[in-house]
């Protein structure tokens, strides 16, 4: 049976893009568009060619699916408006967030947020990843019947605990600038590190040469400047009891539920998605205290959660299986 053709667009190299990429290939014919935007060059390139390129190729396909409703999915949910041709759009987070004390979300600049409002009302589908997201859209866009959560999905077979544990506390988080990570928490993890001296701290996919950013470090804290490949990543989480996510903000932190999966405990902020990642198998943070991380940190030491209960909820809750049966419905539906 011949598969019906779909246009995946996205920018940057994500995992749960690929992940997305796979699923929807079981069913649909995938043509995957990246943009690039290494530098200003590169996104007018990436713009000319959804401008005078991604018409022709759109009027070939039923679907366009794009990752981030931020300024790359503005010509294509256009278009595809215009042909009358499906669009999905994933929000993970920054697409709908705005902290202007650091200048962060897609609705920070007036422009860009202009965009994102623009390709939220006329997509078909706005598919957010965690309730938390479809409340911000809605405050700023008001009641849309084309918004609806959907997951994503985290592989039980590739992330998996095979070691025993040792009280090391583990935060996945790239930045090469203050404002991310501030936004991702690292300063605020350095902070409770300092605190708890007995414990190994450790801070993965930090930007190579930005290390400085993050201040003076204690001696129990590694910084991994050099990107872990997935399996050596697995392996670090299966070591370590406690994973951290300390964001000021988030979508569905994609890296607390694979650590969750390597049977980690969490503890984390109460913002955006991190509560529903967590559920009741860790810590979620009443106030963005440092004392109420350290008392969260000892609680976990201590025994009182069970890391083989943090794998099963995510494997209920955020299972491929049930991503893919959602993006289905909305496409065939």
């Amino acid at each position: 049976m011949k598969k019906n053709k779909l246009i995946f667009i996205k920018k940057g190299n994500q995992s749960f893009f690929h992940q997305d990429i796979e699923i929807l290939s079981k069913d649909y014919e995938v043509t995957v568009w990246d943009f690039k935007r290494t530098d200003k060059l590169a996104i007018i390139i990436s713009l000319l060619k959804q401008l005078f390129v991604l018409p022709f190729q759109l009027m070939k396909v039923k679907t366009v699916f794009i990752w981030f409703a931020d300024y790359h999915a503005f010509l294509p949910v256009f278009f595809a408006k215009l042909l009358n041709i499906q669009s999905i759009v994933v929000v993970g987070g920054y697409d709908a967030t705005f902290i202007p004390e650091l200048n962060y979300g897609a609705y920070s600049k007036g422009l860009r947020s202009l965009l994102t409002k623009k390709i939220v009302q006329w997509a078909n589908w706005v598919i957010p990843v965690d309730d938390s997201l479809s409340d911000k859209i809605t405050s700023r866009n008001g009641e849309l019947k084309s918004v609806k959560t959907v997951y994503t999905g985290h592989d039980s077979e590739k992330w998996f605990c095979d070691t025993e544990k040792v009280n090391r506390i583990v935060t996945v988080g790239a930045f090469d600038n203050v404002s991310r990570l501030k936004i991702k928490g690292l300063d605020f993890f350095v902070e409770v590190a300092k605190r708890l001296p007995q414990y190994e701290f450790a801070i993965v996919r930090a930007m190579n040469n930005k290390g400085h950013l993050l201040g003076e470090l204690p001696a129990n804290l590694t910084l991994f400047t050099k990107r872990l490949s997935d399996e050596e990543l697995r392996q670090l989480l299966s070591s370590s009891k406690i994973y951290a996510q300390f964001s000021l903000s988030e979508g569905l932190p994609s890296a607390t539920c694979e650590a969750m999966l390597c049977e980690c405990i969490p503890i984390g902020t109460n913002v955006g998605g991190i509560p529903n990642a967590i559920g009741e198998n860790g810590v979620v943070l009443k106030e963005r205290e440092i004392a109420e991380a350290v008392a969260g940190i000892e609680s976990i030491v201590k025994g009182n959660f069970n890391g083989k209960n943090s794998r099963a909820h995510i494997i209920n809750k955020f299972s491929i299986e049930h991503r893919y049966n959602a993006l289905k419905a909305l496409i065939e539906g």
